[in-house]
């Protein structure tokens, strides 16, 4: 009997210490979980109005007859050296962006953002070559010609879908620049005699500057990361196709990468 009274001492002992080491390890995993709770950020919400600041690099293709309006001249037929004859400028850009969103219980989201940047696009290029008036009559030029382009704006509608803190979006809008193009050189008009010789008949320096406003559409997409309820850290790119221009008949193309951060009103 005493042996049995023993053996039942024990065994309630060995389950009231197991239970014990259950309720601690309980304790212990409901302590993590709410710690992982706790740290947990609940999704923010993206509506509202916002403002901020972007910077990146800027990348233009272009064709010479950009510049016939500006130049006076066809200047595809014209020898070329120099920053512009490959059709290539890169440089850096930096402005303000504002915007707004209307953010949806599903988690999507439509906005509208605009944006200015002041642009380092710049380059030039040499020319000369000889344009044929008549068969006893031609100009033979030479000059200078250089392209900036100080701003780039962009109007755009946005649509994203947020998951949790992570906003990715494609956008798509209008774009204007605001480019100056100058050209300078010297003109000659030679006249070929019955000899078969060719002889300067007339010529002139001359100079050429002019500003425009250039109009397009552009398109793109980015992603933007909440790093708080007022803070947001976003990457973009946009392609930018100009159509309009008074500076000539190819306006460039532009690409463009760019980092921003944004403060939720």
């Amino acid at each position: 009997m005493g042996t049995f009274r023993n053996a039942c001492t024990a065994l309630v002992a060995g389950l009231t210490v197991t239970a014990g080491t259950a309720a601690q390890a309980g304790g212990v995993a409901g302590g993590v979980a709410g710690g992982l709770a706790a740290s947990a950020r609940p999704a923010p919400d993206w509506s509202g109005f916002y403002a901020g600041a972007q910077a990146g690099q800027a990348f233009s293709i272009i064709e010479k007859n950009a510049f016939v309006d500006a130049f006076e001249a066809p200047l595809d037929s014209y020898g070329c050296t120099g920053s512009l004859c490959d059709g290539k400028r890169d440089a850096a850009i930096g402005g303000l962006t504002v915007g707004y969103n209307w953010h949806y219980a599903d988690g999507s989201l439509i906005g509208v953002e605009a944006d200015v940047a002041y642009s380092g696009l710049d380059g030039a290029f040499d020319f000369d070559g000889t344009t044929a008036l008549s068969p006893v009559q031609r100009l033979i030029s030479s000059g200078h010609v250089r392209l900036h382009t100080p701003f780039i704006g962009t109007a755009r509608l946005r649509l994203g879908y947020a998951v949790g803190p992570l906003l990715p979006f494609v956008t798509a809008g209008l774009a204007v620049t605001y480019s100056t193009a100058e050209v300078s050189g010297d003109a000659t008009l030679e006249a070929q005699l019955a000899s078969g010789a060719w002889v300067p008949v007339g010529g002139q320096p001359a100079s050429h500057r002019e500003s425009a406003f250039t109009a397009g559409w552009t398109a793109g997409g980015g992603v933007e990361y909440a790093l708080s309820d007022e803070w947001s850290a976003k990457v973009d790119y946009l392609y930018v196709d100009l159509i309009t221009s008074d500076l000539g008949e190819e306006p460039p193309q532009l690409h463009l990468w760019r980092a921003g951060l944004n403060y939720r009103f």
